[in-house]
């Protein structure tokens, strides 16, 4: 899955991206404001030929909320 933020049908871009060379982990978050009640985040692991994703978590609605939900985790064990 790419990664989701920006407009519809623009290219996938990682915002805030941090790659972790030890564990293969490649993190991406993108707030929807600067208080970051709303904006997506995900990590991604490296499993040896390609980056999948492990985890996501995403508010769209900017409503107060500081913690993001996790709508996707993989059973995929992280390094």
């Amino acid at each position: 899955m790419p990664p989701q933020f920006g407009e519809p049908g623009a290219k996938p871009a990682l915002v805030n991206a941090g790659y972790d060379p030890k564990t293969g982990l490649l993190s991406s978050y993108a707030k929807g404001r600067g208080i970051g009640d709303c904006g997506v985040g995900q990590d991604y692991v490296w499993d040896g030929t390609r980056f999948r994703l492990a985890e996501m978590r995403m508010l769209g609605e900017c409503r107060g909320a500081i913690t993001w939900p996790v709508i996707w985790r993989t059973t995929v064990a992280r390094n």
